[in-house]
């Protein structure tokens, strides 16, 4: 009968038409009426046709969306559709049951039916949870086109900010007919009872549809694929670690049943009614657990669709399941004499074997913090017996692998956190294990319940406001260590977040004394002799604590969940005020900083080394388990509909899907670099090591490797030695071209050479043509995997902490950023400047270049010109020997040719003292001026944008003095009316700005066209174009943009943070020039000025042409002089 009810009502609905999703075959095998009657068995008769008409409702959506949206990348149509569908809910959809979509029918029919059986508390809890059903659809929509798998912490966090946990609890409150009570619903126990609820529903539904869902489907959120990718191991691997999980969350879920629920019952003096209600409730919770359990195995939904070969999904959701069923079920979890796992109260808390695998993740600068954590907890005494609590072994033996969530959210987001913050984790973490242990010794275990108040009441003495000094001196370790946690937080941690945190101990204190009384009164059960009620495990204790973490611009990397819905995300911030947007903006980009100042983000992972590395392994016949995860990345990759199509190639070639043949010319595209001709020998070369092509018939004995960067000259020689080998004709190379590559790699032998992974996978490449299986190549390959990423892949290059540092730098000093930041920025940059003035791309690295001097002397010279007066006189001296007798400067060596990138830095950084060094300055501004395009566009150099050449020039032609200008005045209004043309016929609709003429609009290349517009007055399109940038902002104040970087050029890089720095410098750009609406015009101190730019025709007042009217829906005051300043 139910089934029959079910099936004619999805009929009705139109969702069992011919030709569509579901035919009524497979809506028979899925069964979706024996769901409701597993999952509900107390339900009334009444209730259970309307229940099983929800599942149906959710499970179509779920499949028409990925047919009619997702499949197809169709963004603007998800939202749209997706919209349409909340509207129902609302009443503004009133033609829904007329409509020829089925889940906007069946929505349109559902509603009216439940509404009204619900209290007004209980209807809105339920439309927040649709409504997060579909925002779940459309984060999925967003996943799926970018074909980007997250990380498993944010993935969690996406999938309780989807609220299906919610969603499905909501039903067992309308199958029951017992709603809770609302200030039960809205209390802290419960919400975390859902959030475990609804962790184990979705963790089980990933490990029964990972076959449908990833094989078939080619989804990407699933939280085996998402374990399988973050850790490169196999499905199976990744099963038993979602089992383990879901276990966790199972254990987690009857915690709270057993020792919160009766805590709120007292505080809320719930009485028995209440209490048979909420205890219903929990009972239908369990049931339903149980029952998703029963219906996937006998569903033909999900059959067999697991992991091949993976066991079946964990026992702890085993027992009694089905209709009559419900009092059978009491603890799922096991024994009700068990204790939790992990609950026993000793700091070395189990915790299961690392995998190898998984031993190559182990973050540096999480390590570094540990051991800092360490040796700050014995600072404060936590290892002092007098206290009875740790001793040195219980303090060295605590176990940091339990942090294994904080370090998968670092590692998802490229440990681009500063060290600061994951000190400040580590230490609070390592406080709050303290913090149990003392509690549970000193005051649980004596029931001393007065004492444990008088305790509780001293610890907001600790965290005063900042400015203030502790209320209190503190008595013991555990006092100590949060003075002194709270006076660091206060350093490095936004207000925001110190606020929640507070917040969240004083919750904490509060419900520890609630414990402690009833354990006194005997109101909550306690196993002799455990203190396991007042040891909250770390896995509830870091996900309550980094739950207020996510709200904080400067640690949000440590559990944010990716904010991907590109356009939307604007609506979330619409509000903010410009100031607002620019401050969490300047502390993501110095979040980026650790606590020496060095800029340590990391590089994302690429193609071209990915290949590289899975052709060495296959050559050396070696690690076959890396080798199947750099096939499943390059497999993911080549997916992408933004991968170039040299790097698809070569993806294609290495996974064996290739098919004809492509000429290097035509995958180098129209790279017109004077290292043109090398680059073709290479990539050539390269392609037949590959086995694609022919080696290149060319005369390597004329190769001369010598005189170039010192990774160019280790891929040449290496480049040499394979394309003689290859040919067989070994006697074309000498002994000296085989001693130069094993010389050069034995000197680091466990480093990277020059921290350039590619230049060191073509040496190891070409020893492996003479030496095959020499150790020099097993120390390489081990060297290279210490920087594998989370998914799977290669980078480029590891770090980039000296040039990036100084370009985030600079952009921070625009904005006037914390000035003991900034110094610590700058005597890290000072400490690593080399022996000849310059300075290298990043630590470890002997080859300097321009580039990278010109950055550091801007970042010095803005920061404080008289601390680094000895570096600047350094650097100024390295760049002005470095000049061409054609006025221009080389990259990385004099004599080769000039570019005009490098000499416009040379000019930022030198023309605040342009008398001193007028005799390289002036030959370098003619050379500028001649080099500009009819068009008004520059040769690119290391960037892809167009752009991006041409903010450097007109920033360099604008700090000309006025004694110089007389001679250039002419060329340089030409060379800012030329500019200003071709960035306004290139402007596209939305307002932003491409790489190159009619390419898409991207963040840094609308940031790099904005900065160029600070000079020339901001014309009326720069308004425009700062509607659009505003538009990309992320909540969390950050954006995401294309790669723009290119090394070796052509083939570009990306590290994740490189738009919040180009964006936040056109911001500080607009700002210090009085182009910014709604911040006060302002220089920072040490800025160079020069004269006013020339203004430009539509640039009367600053950003106030014609699309202003969209900036000012954003931000009321843009345009308007009258806002207060930036900062604050």
């Amino acid at each position: 009968m139910a089934r029959d009810l079910a099936k004619g009502w999805a009929r009705s609905m139109g969702m069992l038409e011919r030709g569509g999703v579901w035919s009524e075959a497979s809506f028979e095998s899925a069964d979706y009426a024996s769901l409701t009657a597993s999952c509900h068995p107390d339900a009334g008769a009444d209730q259970l046709p309307l229940v099983t008409d929800w599942y149906v409702w959710l499970f179509f959506l779920d499949d028409h969306f990925d047919e009619l949206y997702m499949r197809r990348g169709d963004m603007a149509g998800g939202r749209a559709y997706l919209s349409l569908l909340a509207a129902i809910m609302a009443g503004g959809h009133g033609g829904a049951l007329m409509s020829d979509d089925p889940a906007e029918r069946g929505l349109a029919d559902l509603w009216p039916r439940t509404a009204p059986l619900m209290r007004d508390d209980w209807r809105q809890r339920f439309r927040e949870s649709n409504q997060g059903v579909l925002d779940e659809h459309l984060r999925e929509l967003v996943l799926y086109g970018q074909s980007r798998v997250p990380d498993p912490i944010s993935y969690l966090d996406m999938r309780r900010e989807g609220r299906g946990g919610p969603w499905a609890a909501e039903l067992v409150e309308l199958a029951l007919r017992a709603p809770l009570p609302a200030e039960i619903s809205r209390s802290r126990p419960m919400r975390a009872l859902q959030d475990a609820f609804g962790d184990v529903v979705r963790l089980h539904n990933d490990l029964t549809s990972y076959r449908r869902e990833v094989e078939e489907e080619g989804e990407v959120s699933n939280e085996v694929l998402v374990v399988e990718h973050f850790l490169g191991c196999c499905p199976e691997e990744a099963s038993d670690i979602v089992r383990d999980l879901l276990d966790t969350r199972m254990r987690r879920f009857e915690d709270i049943v057993a020792s919160e629920l009766p805590v709120l019952f007292a505080d809320q003096t719930v009485g028995p009614s209440g209490q048979a209600t909420v205890i219903g409730y929990v009972q239908g919770l369990r049931d339903f657990m149980a029952g998703n359990r029963q219906w996937h195995e006998q569903s033909g939904r999900n059959a067999a669709t697991g992991p091949a070969g993976a066991p079946s999904p964990s026992p702890v959701l085993g027992g009694p399941t089905g209709l009559g069923t419900s009092a059978s079920r009491l603890l799922l979890g096991g024994r009700a004499d068990e204790p939790a796992e992990g609950a026993t109260g000793s700091p070395r808390e189990p915790a299961p074997a690392p995998s190898p695998v998984a031993d190559t993740r182990l973050g540096l600068q999480l390590e570094v913090a540990a051991q800092r954590a360490l040796a700050w907890a014995r600072q404060a005494g936590m290892a002092d017996p007098l206290f009875g609590v740790w001793d040195e072994k219980d303090l060295s033996g605590l176990d940091f692998a339990s942090v294994r969530s904080l370090r998968s959210s670092a590692a998802s987001s490229q440990t681009i956190a500063a060290a600061s913050e994951f000190d400040l984790a580590a230490a609070w973490y390592l406080w709050s294990r303290f913090a149990d242990d003392y509690f549970s010794t000193r005051y649980a275990d004596s029931r001393d319940a007065d004492g444990a108040t008088a305790f509780l009441s001293r610890l907001p003495q600790f965290m005063p406001q900042r400015g203030a000094e502790p209320g209190l001196k503190p008595a013991n370790p555990m006092e100590r260590g949060l003075a002194e946690l709270w006076s660091y937080s206060l350093s490095v941690a936004a207000a925001e977040w110190r606020g929640g945190l507070r917040a969240s101990l004083l919750d904490l204190a509060e419900d520890l004394r609630h414990r402690i009384a009833d354990l006194v009164d005997s109101r909550a059960p306690l196993v002799p002799g455990s203190t396991e009620p007042f040891h909250r495990s770390w896995s509830s204790f870091v996900l309550d604590q980094l739950g207020s973490l996510r709200s904080s611009p400067r640690v949000q990397h440590l559990r944010a969940a990716p904010s991907d819905i590109d356009a939307t995300a604007a609506d979330d911030i619409g509000g903010l005020p410009l100031r607002e947007r620019i401050a969490r903006l300047a502390a993501r980009v110095a979040g980026s900083f650790d606590d020496c100042g060095a800029f340590r983000e990391s590089c994302d992972s690429r193609v071209t080394e990915s290949t590289m590395m899975l052709a060495l392994l296959r050559r050396e016949n070696c690690h076959p388990g890396v080798q199947h995860t750099l096939e499943r990345f390059l497999a993911d990759r080549r997916r992408a509909p933004s991968l170039n199509p040299l790097e698809r190639r070569l993806a294609d070639i290495s996974l064996g899907t290739a098919s004809g043949q492509d000429q290097a010319n035509t995958l180098l595209g129209d790279f017109d670099h004077f290292t043109a001709d090398r680059k073709q020998v290479m990539l050539r070369t390269y392609l037949a090591v590959l086995g694609a092509e022919p080696y290149p018939d060319v005369d390597v004995t004329g190769v001369d490797y010598h005189g170039h960067a010192t990774w160019v000259e280790l891929a040449l020689c290496a480049m040499k030695v394979l394309n003689a080998h290859g040919r067989g004709r070994p006697d074309l190379v000498g002994e000296e071209d085989r001693a130069f590559l094993v010389s050069r790699l034995k000197e680091g032998r466990r480093e990277i050479w020059e921290a350039n992974v590619g230049a060191h996978l073509m040496a190891l490449l070409a020893v492996h043509e003479f030496a095959p299986g020499d150790r020099l190549i097993r120390d390489g390959i081990e060297a290279i995997l210490t920087v594998r990423k989370p998914d799977g892949g290669l980078p480029f290059i590891p770090d980039y902490t000296v040039f990036f540092g100084a370009l985030a730098g600079l952009a921070l000093a625009t904005v006037d950023a914390d000035p003991l930041l900034l110094h610590r920025v700058g005597d890290y940059l000072t400490d690593q400047q080399s022996d000849n003035g310059s300075w290298p791309f990043t630590e470890r690295v002997r080859q300097t270049d321009v580039e990278g001097a010109g950055a550091v002397i801007e970042v010095l010279r803005a920061v404080d010109p008289d601390r680094y007066r000895a570096a600047l006189a350094r650097g100024a001296g390295y760049l002005a020997g470095m000049a061409n007798d054609d006025g221009g400067f080389p990259t990385y060596r004099r004599g080769h040719p000039s570019e005009v990138v490098m000499t416009a830095n040379v000019v930022n950084a030198l023309a605040s003292e342009w008398t001193a060094h007028a005799h390289v300055l002036e030959p370098a501004v003619a050379f500028l001026l001649d080099a500009q395009q009819p068009d008004g566009t520059y040769e690119r150099s290391w960037s892809l944008s167009q752009a991006h050449a041409i903010r450097r020039v007109l920033h360099a032609l604008h700090r000309v003095p006025e004694q110089a200008r007389p001679r250039f005045n002419r060329g340089i209004e030409q060379a800012y009316a030329r500019a200003g043309a071709y960035l306004e016929q290139t402007q596209n609709p939305d307002g932003g700005w491409g790489q190159r003429a009619d390419n898409d609009s991207d963040p840094i290349s609308s940031a790099h066209s904005l900065s160029a517009a600070a000079i020339l007055g901001t014309p009326d399109w720069a308004g425009r174009g700062l509607t659009y940038l505003l538009r990309q902002q992320r909540p969390d104040g950050g954006f995401t943009s294309i790669p723009d970087q290119v090394a070796p050029r052509p083939i570009p890089y990306n590290f994740p943070g490189m738009a919040d720095m180009y964006v936040l410098t056109a911001l500080g750009d607009l700002r210090r020039l009085g182009r910014l609406p709604g911040c006060t015009p302002a220089a920072p101190r040490h800025l160079p000025t020069a004269r006013p730019a020339p203004t430009m025709p539509g640039a009367d007042v600053p950003l106030n042409g014609p699309g202003m009217s969209a900036l000012h829906a954003i931000h009321p005051t843009a345009g308007s002089h009258h806002g207060a300043g930036f900062p604050a």
